[in-house]
């Protein structure tokens, strides 16, 4: 375990190098974050990006579905037949975690539902969120891609995504790595904002092309 002074000395090296806000360093912070799969250590700080990037109702739900997936991570593995999916859970998912010099950046997720309105080879991204200091510093562009990179390799055919109207920089996001509107839900949310379903043909997709 670091020692409080090893971690003061972390966290002020990261804040010199962003306080240049230049685009070089933007562009490090990406390079240097690593994509992996979320430990149960992680839960403290996905929890606290969670409550300050999401409304206070999502923020519980997020908590909620995170702490049960690390009860027992293997019984939600993605990975898993639909067959056994079906006996055992309702969702089958994977989290993963944005992890830069030990400090987590950000979190995202993916499963399949065992609904009959979703195909076998359907997956949904879960929860998707960036510590508001490090966004617009590609790491959600970063995560995305792993996603889309993970699910492919197990023969998904299409990955879904369900956003609120106002935030663009997360339509933006998806759009720019090839997802299309597929559904619309007027004033779903709070304050008569619209659900905006996103959709990805992974047939289509050439991991080379999006350099993953």
């Amino acid at each position: 375990m670091l020692k409080k002074e090893e971690i003061e000395k972390i966290f002020l090296e990261i804040k010199d190098e962003e306080v240049k806000s230049d685009l070089p360093a933007m562009g490090r912070i990406c390079l240097e974050t690593e994509v992996r799969g979320a430990k149960k250590s992680d839960l403290p700080a996905m929890t606290d990006i969670a409550r300050r990037v999401f409304t206070k109702y999502d923020a519980k739900i997020a908590e909620m579905q995170m702490s049960n997936y690390f009860r027992n991570p293997k019984r939600y593995d993605v990975w898993e037949t639909a067959d056994i999916v079906k006996n055992r859970v309702l969702i089958s998912q994977r989290l993963y975690a944005a992890d830069r010099r030990r400090k987590l950046l950000g979190f995202s997720g993916i499963e399949r539902p065992n609904t009959e309105g979703d195909s076998e080879g359907t997956f949904w991204v879960s929860w998707m969120a960036v510590d508001p200091y490090y966004q617009r510093r590609g790491i959600g562009t970063k995560m995305l891609k792993e996603i889309i990179r993970e699910v492919k390799e197990v023969q998904g055919t299409s990955l879904n995504v369900k956003t609120d109207s106002s935030l663009k920089s997360a339509s933006n996001l998806y759009e720019k790595l090839g997802f299309r509107m597929v559904g619309k839900i007027p004033k779903y949310f709070e304050r008569k904002k619209d659900l905006i379903i996103y959709s990805l043909d992974l047939e289509t997709v050439n991991l080379e092309a999006l350099k993953i």
